[in-house]
């Protein structure tokens, strides 16, 4: 082999193993409110975050699921710094808004075609049902549902669901701090 046949071959590689890299990775969590909160809004003292409940998915979830995402909304929580608690008991205090989340659809995509299409293939996502209700009077705040995705990532991504839990748990505290 010649020494340009050498630099094109490295050149190659490099180009390759960039554009597999820069394929995608998780995106930011979204979210569709579809009750919304009526004006003024309350500001809440502390949250608590009920056990999180699966409905049918198009694929199935690993055991841990629930309580994957209950725990990564709470810490999405605490890290905000924004209430003076955050818990998993349901505590009843007044200024306290509860979290009621229930996975509604699990899809783990095409790993495949998410590796040879880039962000435009199958995309893996997580959504949940969210309703928020202000303690002790039960009273709707608000309801929507938020997802987590996977667009691509080296060799596709997989369908990982720490990283669509995290997404998916930022995506209500961008909720909450707008408030809409």
């Amino acid at each position: 082999m010649t020494r340009s046949m050498l630099g094109r071959s490295a050149c190659a590689l490099l180009v390759f193993c960039l554009l597999t890299i820069s394929t995608g990775c998780a995106t930011r969590g979204t979210y569709d409110i579809t009750t919304m909160p009526t004006p003024p809004a309350p500001t809440f003292r502390s949250i608590s975050v009920s056990e999180v409940r699966v409905g049918v998915t198009t694929d199935t979830l690993d055991l841990t699921a629930p309580v994957v995402l209950r725990d990564a909304i709470v810490t999405a929580l605490l890290d905000a710094k924004r209430y003076d608690g955050v818990s998993t008991n349901g505590g009843a205090d007044d200024g306290t808004l509860r979290i009621d989340c229930t996975i509604v659809d699990f899809d783990r995509g095409s790993q495949l075609s998410r590796w040879l299409i880039g962000r435009f293939g199958s995309k893996a996502h997580l959504d949940a049902s969210c309703r928020f209700t202000e303690s002790p009077s039960d009273q709707l705040y608000a309801e929507g549902t938020f997802s987590g995705e996977v667009q691509g990532g080296l060799f596709g991504g997989s369908a990982n669901l720490e990283r669509m839990s995290k997404d998916l748990a930022s995506a209500i505290n961008r909720f909450l701090q707008r408030g809409r």
